[in-house]
Order: C-alpha cells, then structure tokens, then sequence
C-alpha cells in the first residue's frame, strides 16, 4: 500500500478546513440491516395440528431464494422451508399451563447476505 500525503496549501487545502471544522467525517453506513421476523408469534392453546401461528419474513436486502428451518426443544411447531409458515406440529403440549411460551430459533439458509438467526417465543395464550 502507497500513501501519498499532501500537504494543505498556503491558503489553506478545503477538505482539510472542512475536516478541522468537525463538517466532514466517515462516509456514512447507508446498508440497511437483514434480519427475520416472525408474525404473529402467538397461538391459542389446544389449536389443532395444521394451524398457522406465523409466517417468517426476511426484512432488508438479500438476494436468493431463502430455505427455511425451525429449531425448538418440544416439537410443537414446524416451518415450512419454501414459505416460511410456522404451524402447530403437535398440539398435544400446547397449553398456557404446560408451556407459556415455547422458545424457538428459526433460520434461514441460501440468501446473501448470510442472515442471523432469529431467536425468540411464540406465546401460547388461553
């Protein structure tokens, strides 16, 4: 690498007055974030298997074609890994009693920029 330096000239470089009044600084991030989203992240306790809690969206700039997955400890949901749709899997421990709210990580696979994962609830409500 060549670094060239220049020095202001005697009336003054204008970048460098520009600089010193504090006007010009690092060129500013214009890229907006990617992330995913899930909404609505609720259900109703006992809906039946085959119910849509949400649907997984990929918010910001991407390109590809985004392959879905769902990960969560119970079993109680699945994704479909096309159209993002989270539904109940098996409704048998869908309950406000059993579980309030069921953790879940959903990811996404096949877009660029890589996108982090989404880690968040789905609310089991009465």
């Amino acid at each position: 690498m060549i670094l060239i330096f220049r020095r202001p000239e005697r009336h003054g470089d204008p970048v460098a007055r520009v600089r010193q009044a504090g006007l010009l600084g690092a060129a500013s991030n214009t890229t907006r974030a990617v992330e995913i989203t899930l909404s609505p992240n609720t259900i109703q306790q006992n809906s039946a298997n085959g119910t849509v809690v949400g649907t997984a969206r990929i918010i910001g700039p991407y390109t590809g074609t985004p392959v879905w997955s769902l990960t969560e400890p119970l079993g109680i949901f699945q994704i479909n890994s096309s159209t993002g749709v989270v539904t109940v899997l098996d409704n048998t421990n869908l309950t406000v009693a059993a579980h309030p709210t069921v953790p879940i990580t959903v990811s996404v696979a096949g877009v660029v920029p890589a996108v982090p994962n989404l880690i968040t609830v789905i609310k089991v409500t009465a």
